[in-house]
């Protein structure tokens, strides 16, 4: 019984995320390339900068493995934190930066309000 629990919560724990409470809900187009990290909403075309972490680099490993042309547009949702301008680099081009905490789903199939 007790080895049936410990299961439970571990597959519990591993399905959080890193989500904090502050986190909001994205959806969105990410570009991954040389000197892009790059999201655009897909409702207002708001651009961040992505800040690299752990789920960033799982998404990066899915999105390099299977593009299939330089820049291609990756559909995600995730939930995330917006990050303050940064002054320094490429990310000073876009409007601010943005933290992914956690990817809810991820596809190159691109929904018609993304076109």
């Amino acid at each position: 019984m007790h080895k049936h629990i410990l299961i439970s919560a571990l597959l519990l724990l591993s399905s959080v995320g890193n989500s904090t409470e502050s986190d909001e809900l994205y959806q969105g187009i990410f570009t991954w390339g040389p000197e892009v990290h790059s999201f655009k909403t897909c409702v207002d075309n708001a651009d961040y900068w992505i800040l690299v972490n752990p789920e960033v680099l799982k998404l990066k490993e899915f999105y390099h493995a299977n593009q299939q042309q330089p820049y291609q547009g990756l559909y995600i949702e995730f939930k995330g934190e917006e990050q303050p301008k940064s002054q320094q680099g490429f990310a000073a081009d876009y409007s601010s930066q943005i933290t992914i905490n956690e990817v809810l789903s991820y596809t190159f199939e691109l929904p018609p309000i993304c076109k």
